[in-house]
């Protein structure tokens, strides 16, 4: 659709430089071919002729004539050309664009619905400690635009609904390699079932795919062994991280060397899951608990 619009309009810029260039040269005897091309570039652009004044009435008269082209000319350009061309440059920082892949391309990788920019970092320097080229694509519904540490780092934005096969059709994963499909959220029970829905229409959409769904929540992980589907790999956040929260209490609490090795904790779990998963991991490092 661009390209319909901006070759009309190339063709009569060409047309215009090309009439006014000769045209000068005709009517102006004295003029070599040099001034007419400098005298035609500067009349379509900057809309004046004094570069070579008329000597004649039919000089004077072409010139104004195409001015007046020029102008008309012109300003197609900017009202026509110009602003599609912008929405087609910023598209790919807004994630409006489809994601090329060429047969020299190197592996692809979806990040699916990641929480923050900080997240897609996390996973990026994850994936170089394993990988030497790879490309990385991260597809969402919130997140606004691509930061530009990240496009030098050519990771990719695609922005769309996840409910619908034509975001990841746009995304590349006719060509992905894998997906790495994360919680939207750390404290919403309904998160998981997001992850599932999203896991669901990528393993049915191109099985062949190796996807790694993560939960918040050991329960959680169950949905990822849904009929038809069934994630390669499953992470699950709180057990990782109150895991790493517990040992360093642990830890903290020997190198205090408290004398009775005792201390109040406080925990505000978002709910029963994670209050369990909390108590659980407390008992694996030999944390005690008192009802006190």
């Amino acid at each position: 659709m661009v390209w319909s619009r901006i070759m009309p309009v190339v063709s009569a810029i060409l047309a215009a430089f090309l009439g006014g260039t000769v045209g000068l040269k005709l009517l102006e005897p004295m003029v070599d071919w040099g001034t007419a091309v400098l005298w035609s570039l500067s009349a379509l652009f900057t809309f004046s002729f004094d570069v070579y004044p008329p000597t004649s009435e039919l000089s004077k008269t072409f010139q104004v004539l195409f001015l007046c082209i020029s102008t008309l000319v012109i300003g197609v350009f900017f009202t026509v050309i110009l602003p599609p061309f912008i929405r087609w440059w910023e598209a790919p920082r807004l994630g409006q664009s489809r994601v090329r892949t060429f047969l020299w391309s190197p592996p692809l990788y979806l990040i699916v619905n990641p929480v923050d920019w900080e997240k897609v970092e996390s996973v990026y320097e994850e994936m170089k400690q394993y990988l030497s080229r790879f490309r990385l694509v991260v597809v969402s519904e919130k997140l606004a635009e691509i930061p530009l540490s990240f496009g030098f780092r050519g990771v990719e934005l695609v922005r769309g609904s996840l409910r619908s096969l034509t975001t990841y059709e746009r995304s590349g994963l006719d060509h992905a390699v894998g997906a790495f499909i994360c919680t939207p959220a750390y404290n919403n029970p309904d998160a998981e079932k997001i992850v599932a829905v999203v896991l669901s229409l990528i393993e049915r959409y191109r099985p062949q795919v190796r996807t790694v769904a993560e939960f918040a929540t050991r329960k959680g992980m169950s949905l990822a062994r849904g009929p038809g589907f069934e994630a390669d790999a499953v992470v699950c956040f709180d057990p990782t991280i109150l895991n790493a929260a517990v040992n360093i209490l642990s830890k903290l609490v020997l190198k205090r060397l408290l004398p009775d090795k005792k201390m109040n904790l406080q925990a505000n779990p978002y709910d029963t899951d994670q209050a369990g998963e909390l108590n659980h991991q407390l008992n694996l490092v030999g944390v005690e608990q008192s009802a006190n």
